[in-house]
């Protein structure tokens, strides 16, 4: 419990570390919406673009301190309680945007509303992780030999390799086919989302199968 209570404290403080460092990135970005989404947007497409970057900005650095709760729910195999959380969200977010819409508001309070919803989640699960299963967290002896040999740069990567193609669209020909090509590579994450799902759900069972030194053949038995 010890170890445990020291990996969740690194984890906790690394991705806080790096939201916050997303967060500094995000708003100095913001700070020259040109340079991002080039020269084909007006004024005032460029004026929203850095208000929804600022805003998506925040969203993105609290979902990473956050992802430390949600994965530790999923460790615990409590399946129906993050389905339920997520299940909220999806209720939630087009049954108070399209009122939102409906009266006359913009892009900028859908953006609000997606991070009050990953607030609210958030809050949740960290309660629930905190209170239910007792998480244990220690900020003591932080390991930087473990954390070096953690490879987050894979993470960075991909995160890169989602979003530069949106960025290029948009650099080349603007915001109209930058929107298309968005819907398009959504589904591409639903794609993947579904062939994850059933690893996602047996790993950390096969995890904890592995560090009790289960024998290969109920390994076996599990996959089959």
């Amino acid at each position: 419990r010890r170890t445990m209570a020291k990996l969740n404290g690194m984890f906790l403080v690394t991705y806080t570390v790096l939201g916050l460092v997303l967060l500094v990135l995000g708003f100095t970005l913001a700070a020259h919406p040109q340079n991002v989404f080039g020269a084909k947007w007006t004024e005032e497409e460029l004026a929203l673009g850095a208000e929804l970057l600022r805003i998506m900005s925040v969203n993105a650095a609290l979902s990473f301190p956050i992802s430390v709760f949600e994965s530790n729910v999923n460790i615990n195999e409590r399946y129906l309680f993050l389905k339920l959380v997520a299940m909220a969200k999806s209720v939630l977010s087009p049954m108070i945007s399209i009122p939102l819409l409906l009266l006359g508001y913009h892009s900028p309070a859908i953006a609000i509303l997606s991070l009050m919803l990953t607030i609210v989640s958030g809050v949740v699960e960290a309660f629930y992780c905190l209170i239910r299963l007792r998480m244990p967290i220690s900020f003591r002896g932080y390991d930087f030999a473990l954390m070096k040999s953690m490879m987050f740069i894979a993470v960075v990567v991909d995160q890169v390799n989602y979003g530069i193609g949106t960025l290029m669209t948009t650099w080349i020909h603007g915001t109209e086919l930058s929107a298309v090509y968005y819907n398009a590579n959504q589904l591409n994450v639903y794609y993947l989302s579904f062939a994850m799902a059933i690893s996602n759900v047996l790993a950390p069972r096969v995890h904890r199968m592995v560090a009790s030194n289960t024998p290969t053949r109920e390994l076996g038995r599990l996959m089959t």
